[in-house]
């Protein structure tokens, strides 16, 4: 019987504890001398099993040899080597069962493939012997991906459904390092993990994929540098997944994307709810402003001596945020709204209290020639609406999209150059964040 590689093994080497027993009992193999006619008079008794098959070694022939046999006590029975490739016979034996393996590699331009089968009628030791080769210097990730393009957004699809999508780009990949598959796993926060292969060429540079993120609402932990989503790449899909190359997404970077992507078109989040499902977030407008008021006071903002100036900048630089990238339709109440009408208003009590906010975000409204004020559209002119003034929105001066990049880029000359402050240079202190 022949057995070839399976995504079992690539399972194993993600979850090595699982298969312990296989594992120690492997290491307890003894050398069994055998001449070349024994070995292929057992090769045709054994079952067989295709471990590798040219795939992309971490390392070269002679280094894996030397610790695939410090790993495994096995007698070399054949080593034929030639200008270009190299075969190597392994005989040992295990609880009085043989066990063998044929080592065959060839040299391709500046890399090192290499195959290894094994025979052994004992079951699940092919696994146990992946395992401890991906533990030796082949299972490093040779291909050097730094320069892999990878861009990814979530967006909501025709029937509803929160989809993620990612994009890959070799175009800036050395042609050598395209040639081969690339083995990816994704990783969306623990609440799936999926792996995938594919096959570049030179007329095929790029690919995407699509996951439903339904079931996978997420939660936002209170830290904004903590991964949001990882990309795992390789150059073999049996390499442990410590030695991948990887891409790393904070919630950080999933904040700025998200927003971006919605600015991109020129309008803004029209509520904390919109904004929670652009990431794909639980519906939580206390959890989502907490989220967007750390990202805001995160920003490098000169901070000020007092604490009275100090809550001015914090208020200052928050709600500069939230008028950037929101446009409610309450106009100035909603942004009111958004910081005094939550649970996490109790953590912005701190920097003022509602009448203070109130008179700060008119103070804005009326000084900062960032944004212009204009009465809001009705959206439903039939329908009956109270008697009175429509609410009045902020306006950007500017596309959205560059007022928020001024924003992340310069937030001290957007939020701080209407402050009444400004002038006291005595109660500036160095940048902060």
């Amino acid at each position: 019987m022949i057995r070839v590689f399976s995504s079992r093994y690539h399972w194993i080497a993600k979850n090595p504890k699982e298969d312990g027993h296989n594992l120690n009992l492997v290491h307890e193999m003894k050398r069994n001398p055998l001449n070349m006619t024994e070995f292929q008079n057992l090769q045709n008794e054994l079952d067989h099993s295709v471990l590798l098959d040219m795939s992309v070694a971490g390392c070269s022939f002679e280094d894996f040899l030397a610790e695939l046999l410090g790993s495994l006590r096995m007698v070399v029975v054949l080593d034929r080597q030639t200008s270009f490739s190299r075969t190597c016979w392994l005989s040992g034996e295990l609880l009085n069962e043989p066990v063998l393996i044929v080592l065959d590699g060839i040299k391709s331009g500046s890399e090192d493939h290499i195959s290894v089968d094994a025979w052994s009628n004992l079951s699940r030791v092919d696994e146990a012997i992946i395992d401890i080769i991906a533990n030796t210097r082949i299972g490093d990730v040779e291909t050097d991906f730094s320069s892999l393009e990878v861009n990814w957004k979530i967006t909501t699809g025709r029937d509803g459904n929160q989809l993620l999508t990612i994009e890959i780009s070799i175009e800036s990949l050395s042609s050598a390092n395209a040639k081969n598959p690339i083995f990816f796993t994704i990783d969306y926060q623990g609440l799936f993990t999926e792996d995938f292969e594919v096959k570049f060429s030179k007329r095929k540079k790029y690919t995407s994929i699509v996951a439903n993120l339904n079931d996978s609402i997420v939660s936002w932990s209170g830290k904004l540098k903590e991964p949001y989503l990882c990309i795992h790449v390789s150059d073999a899909p049996w390499k442990k997944l410590q030695r991948f190359h990887q891409i790393v997404y904070t919630w950080e970077d999933a904040l700025k994307q998200q927003i971006e992507l919605k600015l991109t078109s020129g309008s803004r989040f029209e509520s904390l709810d919109e904004f929670s499902k652009s990431l794909n977030m639980n519906r939580n407008n206390d959890s989502a402003l907490r989220l967007f008021t750390e990202f805001c006071l995160n920003q490098d903002l000169r901070g000020c001596t007092t604490k009275r100036v100090a809550a001015h900048c914090a208020r200052a630089v928050i709600l500069t945020g939230l008028m950037a990238c929101f446009n409610p339709p309450r106009g100035l109440s909603g942004y009111l709204e958004m910081v005094t009408g939550t649970q996490n208003s109790e953590l912005l009590k701190e920097f003022g209290n509602k009448r203070t906010w109130r008179s700060h975000i008119s103070q804005i409204a009326q000084e900062s020639n960032d944004f212009s004020t204009e009465a809001a559209q009705i959206v439903n002119p039939k329908r009956e609406r109270r008697p009175g003034r429509p609410p009045t929105q902020l306006v950007p001066a500017m596309h959205p999209l560059s007022l928020f990049n001024q924003y992340l880029e310069d937030s001290t000359s957007i939020v701080c150059k209407h402050c009444r402050f400004n002038n006291r240079s005595s109660e500036i202190e160095s940048p902060s964040s």
